[in-house]
C-alpha cells in the first residue's frame, strides 16, 4: 500500500491533531494543588500584628516549623512562626503520624532513634496531651527468612532500641491481632518503643501553649523573601510587611524549593502525592500499628484507623528530569509504586517560576474524608 503526499500530509495532520488533543487532556487535569481543601487541624490562637523584629523568623507553621520554633523559644530567642495559611493545614495534618525507627538503616537512625525518645518524654516534658501514643509498631513477617532478617537487624542497632525487639507468634501475635488475621500471618516483628501520634491535634496544641509562652505565631500571612545587609540574613519581607530579624528558618514543606529558587539555591526536592483512608474502629482491631499484605496503618486516638495506601502519585514537572539523576535510587527501590501524572500542575509552576511568586494556596486537597 502507498501513500500519495497529500494523503501523508492529511494522516499525519490527524494524528498530529489527535496528539495535541491528547496533550491538551493530560494537560489540563486539574492540578492536585488547585482544591483549596478542608483542614483537620485544630485551631491555633494566632496575631493579626507583626513584630517589628525578632531574633530568628521561622516560615512555615508545620511540624518541622512548630517544632523548630519551640527548640528555639527554650534557648532563650525571641521568634516570630510565620504562616501562609493555618498552622498544621496541609501536609502536617495529612502525615501519617508514626513515630518509628524500626527497619531504618544507619543513615535515618540518627534522627529517627532521638526523635522517638523525644515524641516518648513530650506529653510530661509539656504538661499536656499531644495524643502521642507508646502502642509499639509491628510488621508482618511472611516467612523464616523475614524473621531471621529482622532478628539480625535488631542485633546490629541494639544501641538504637534494637534489645526491645520481639518476633511475635502464637497467641503473643494473636494479642496484638485479636480478630483473627493472626492466623494468616507466619510471625510479626514489633517494636515496642515505637508509637504514633495524631498530626493535626498535636501540633496546634504544641503552637497554642508555645504561644502562651510568649511565641509570636501570624497566620494568613506568606513570606515573600528573604532580606540581607553585608550577605547576612536581616529580615524577612511578607505580604504585610518586613520583620527585621538575624535568622530564619525555612520548613516550607513542599514549597521549599520554590521558595529557595527565589534566593538563587537549587534545592533538590520533588513533589508527591500519597492517599489515606479512614475507618471506625472494628471488633478484632489491631491493638498497635502497623503493616500487613502490604498495607499500613496507624490507630488514631478517636479509636478509629488512618490506612495508607502504598502507591504515590508524582506530578510530571521539568524537574523530575532534572534531579533523575539524585533521585534514581529512590525512584528503583519504590519501582511500581509511583506514577506520573501530567495536569495542569506543569504549567503552575511555570507561571510561578517566570512571575519569582511565592504561592498562597494550599498544596494538598481533601478527598473524601
Amino acid at each position: 500500500m502507498s501513500l500519495s503526499r497529500r494523503q501523508f500530509v492529511i494522516t499525519g495532520g490527524g494524528a498530529a491533531a489527535v496528539s495535541a488533543a491528547g496533550a491538551a487532556y493530560l494537560f489540563s487535569r486539574p492540578s492536585l494543588l488547585q482544591s483549596p481543601g478542608v483542614s483537620r487541624a485544630e485551631a491555633v490562637i494566632s496575631s493579626d500584628k507583626l513584630p517589628d523584629k525578632v531574633d530568628v523568623a521561622v516560615i512555615g507553621g508545620g511540624i518541622m516549623g512548630v517544632l523548630s520554633a519551640m527548640m528555639l523559644q527554650e534557648k532563650g530567642y525571641d521568634v516570630v512562626l510565620l504562616e501562609k495559611g493555618q498552622i498544621a493545614a496541609e501536609q502536617t495534618s495529612r502525615a501519617f503520624g508514626w513515630i518509628s525507627s524500626l527497619g531504618d538503616g544507619p543513615a535515618r537512625l540518627g534522627l529517627s532513634a532521638p526523635s522517638g525518645e523525644f515524641w516518648r518524654r513530650i506529653n510530661a516534658k509539656l504538661s499536656i496531651d499531644t495524643t502521642y501514643r507508646q502502642s509499639g509498631l509491628l510488621y508482618e513477617c511472611k516467612d523464616d527468612t523475614a524473621v531471621a532478617r529482622w532478628e539480625q537487624w535488631a542485633r546490629e542497632h541494639s544501641e538504637y532500641g534494637g534489645t526491645a525487639v520481639k518476633i511475635l507468634k502464637g497467641e503473643a501475635l494473636a494479642h496484638y491481632l485479636p480478630g483473627g488475621a493472626s492466623r494468616s500471618w507466619h510471625a510479626a516483628v514489633i517494636q515496642p518503643l515505637d508509637g504514633s501520634v495524631e498530626p493535626s491535634a498535636a501540633v496546634p496544641r504544641i503552637a497554642n501553649l508555645l504561644s502562651k509562652n510568649g511565641l509570636k505565631i501570624v497566620q494568613q500571612c506568606a513570606v515573600r523573601g528573604i532580606e540581607t545587609s553585608a550577605g547576612a540574613v536581616s529580615g524577612v519581607a511578607t505580604e504585610r510587611g518586613t520583620v527585621n530579624c538575624q535568622a530564619a528558618v525555612i520548613a516550607g514543606g513542599a514549597w521549599t524549593r520554590l521558595f529557595m529558587q527565589n534566593l538563587g539555591v537549587d534545592l533538590p526536592l520533588l513533589r508527591i502525592y500519597s492517599f489515606m483512608l479512614r475507618i471506625p474502629d472494628f471488633n478484632g482491631s489491631p491493638l498497635a500499628s502497623g503493616s500487613g499484605a502490604g498495607t499500613p496503618w496507624r490507630k488514631e486516638a478517636s479509636g478509629g484507623f488512618s490506612i495508607g495506601i502504598p502507591n504515590v502519585l508524582a506530578p510530571l514537572l521539568p524537574d523530575n528530569f532534572r534531579f533523575a539523576r539524585q533521585f534514581a535510587s529512590a525512584v528503583v527501590a519504590n519501582w511500581g509504586h509511583v506514577s506520573l501524572q501530567p495536569n495542569r500542575e506543569l504549567f503552575d509552576d511555570f507561571m510561578i517560576k517566570k512571575h519569582g511568586r511565592t504561592m498562597r494556596r494550599p498544596c494538598l486537597k481533601n478527598i473524601g474524608f
